[in-house]
């Protein structure tokens, strides 16, 4: 969860009118209307009946705040048609097909999320969600062989931990992973070697 102090300014800043939420989870944000959020009457088809709104490729998609250089959060206005021409190139660039089973491991707050998961439904490939945990990088294996996954998109950090561990073991298992999608932040040399004796390289 955000600190409150940090809510409360995205809520004034970005004039938000409407929050979606877990019933119980409804922070005080001042003039915002709730709506509770019940994923079972969403998912039911008289719950979405008679909803028709057209949108333009212009209009805003989403607001996404990130730090700020200043210390204050700063928000980023992402369009539909931005997000859209974004998805369709990350997809023709990983070559996604039907058949690719796909690790969604970005949290959902974080937009880069949304390339793993359009990117991924769009090209009529298999969506694995993570579970809230990280797993360790000898969990992560499990979870590779148990889902079949054939694409990863590891955050830096993250991959430099799998690299080196995977690196120590006496075999690794034989699984369809076919890419390993790592940027956003420098790569460390001895990873690199580590990666190197992998048989996933």
């Amino acid at each position: 969860h955000l600190p409150a102090d940090r809510m409360a300014f995205m809520v004034a800043d970005s004039r938000l009118r409407y929050m979606l939420s877990e019933e119980g989870c409804l922070p005080d944000m001042g003039p915002v209307e709730y709506i509770p959020l019940d994923l079972d009457a969403v998912l039911e088809e008289s719950a979405v009946e008679g909803f028709e709104r057209k949108f333009q490729p212009e209009q805003l998609a989403y607001v996404i705040y990130t730090s700020g250089s200043t210390g204050v959060p700063k928000g980023v206005m992402v369009a539909h048609d931005s997000i859209a021409r974004h998805v369709a190139a990350m997809r023709t660039h990983y070559a996604l097909t039907a058949d690719d089973r796909f690790l969604q491991f970005s949290s959902l707050s974080f937009d880069a999320a949304l390339e793993q998961v359009f990117c991924t439904l769009t090209s009529g490939a298999c969506l694995v969600l993570r579970e809230d945990a990280i797993w360790s990088p000898l969990e992560l294996l499990e979870k590779m062989q148990q889902y079949e996954l054939t694409i990863l998109n590891l955050p830096p950090a993250y991959w430099h931990q799998v690299a080196q561990e995977w690196a120590r073991q006496a075999a690794l298992p034989d699984v369809p992973l076919r890419m390993v999608i790592i940027g956003g932040d420098v790569f460390q040399l001895e990873t690199l070697r580590a990666w190197a004796q992998t048989r996933y390289r």
